[in-house]
This record gives C-alpha cells, sequence and structure tokens, in this order.
C-alpha cells in the first residue's frame, strides 16, 4: 500500500522560503551567465572590431594620398615626389601590418598585395609619362593607371571598412537580446 505523505503546516511554511530563496539564487546565476556573455562580447567588439572599423578612413587616406602623390609627381615632373610616393606606399603597409591582430592572415595579405600592385603600376605609368611618351600612349597609360586604381583602391579601402565590423554589433545586440543565454 502507499501511504501518502502529509507535510505538516510547519514543513510546508519552511518549504515556501525554501523555494523562494532557491528560485532567487537560480536567478542570480543566469543573470551573472548572461552578463559574462555580454562583457565578453563588448570586449570582442571593444578590441577588435573598433580597431577595425577605425582602420576604414585612416586606411582611404592613406591610399588616396598615395595616388595624390603620383598625380604630383607626374604634374610637376619631378622623380624626387615618386620616392614620396614610395614612403607613402611604406606607410600604408606599416598601417595595414597594425591592423594584423584584428583580421584574417589572408585578407592581409590581400591587402598588402593589392597595395604593391597598385605602386607598381602607378609608378610605372608615372615614370612612362615622365619620359615624355607619345600622345597615342597617353591615353593607354591613363588607362592602366585609372585600371590599378580601381582594382586595387577599392579592394584596400573596402576590405577594412565598417562591412566588417557590423558582424561584431550584430553579435552584442544578439548577446543583449533577452533570453539569448549569453
Amino acid at each position: 500500500m502507499i501511504r501518502s505523505a502529509k507535510l505538516s503546516l510547519r514543513t510546508k511554511l519552511t518549504a515556501i522560503p525554501a523555494v523562494v530563496g532557491l528560485g532567487f539564487l537560480f536567478l542570480i546565476l543566469g543573470d551573472r551567465a548572461i552578463s559574462t556573455g555580454v562583457r565578453k562580447r563588448l570586449h570582442l567588439v571593444e578590441d577588435d572590431y573598433i580597431p577595425l572599423i577605425e582602420s576604414g578612413p585612416r586606411l582611404e587616406a592613406s591610399f588616396t594620398k598615395l595616388k595624390r602623390s603620383f598625380q604630383d609627381a607626374v604634374s610637376a615632373r619631378d622623380t624626387d615626389l615618386l620616392e614620396e610616393a614610395r614612403s607613402l606606399r611604406d606607410g600604408l603597409l606599416a598601417e595595414l601590418d597594425g591592423i594584423a591582430p584584428f583580421t584574417d592572415a589572408s585578407k592581409l595579405a590581400q591587402a598588402k598585395r593589392a597595395v604593391a600592385d597598385y605602386y607598381d603600376s602607378a609608378d610605372s605609368v608615372s615614370r612612362r609619362l615622365m619620359a615624355g611618351e607619345t600622345p597615342p600612349d597617353l591615353d593607354m597609360l591613363l588607362g592602366e593607371y585609372q585600371d590599378a586604381w580601381g582594382k586595387h583602391g577599392e579592394q584596400v579601402v573596402d576590405r577594412h571598412s565598417d562591412r566588417t565590423g557590423r558582424h561584431g554589433f550584430e553579435n552584442l545586440a544578439d548577446a543583449l537580446e533577452p533570453g539569448s543565454g549569453g
């Protein structure tokens, strides 16, 4: 026979605060777990994505300076300005090295190749223009120069634009969603 255990009123009154206390304990532990997850994702955004987002405008400005230095060198027919372009290229490559901890190594290598390819193309075109290539060749040279800018300039700047960081902010938003589990 099954005997039904009857709890005394005293036991029932003692159990109510214990169950409520246990519920509060679970709430506190759940809140701590969610807070830890949000904190980790916030640090990820602050430490990884923000530097990448900030690098986009700097890279664009550096690449534009590089482009402009070639134009200035050709306009002035000054080979010393081409040396300045070399130092601008080196500075741009150093900026790319500076974001290495925050980006994929293969994407960084592609961006560095794009800068090197652009520099080589623009330097060659600039030197030929400064040497006084004939007008029929001028259109072809300017076309090569524009192709080099279109092909490589966009690649370097876009690779490290705000698109790169948007994923991190989506992760942060997901972490802040109720019931996401951190």
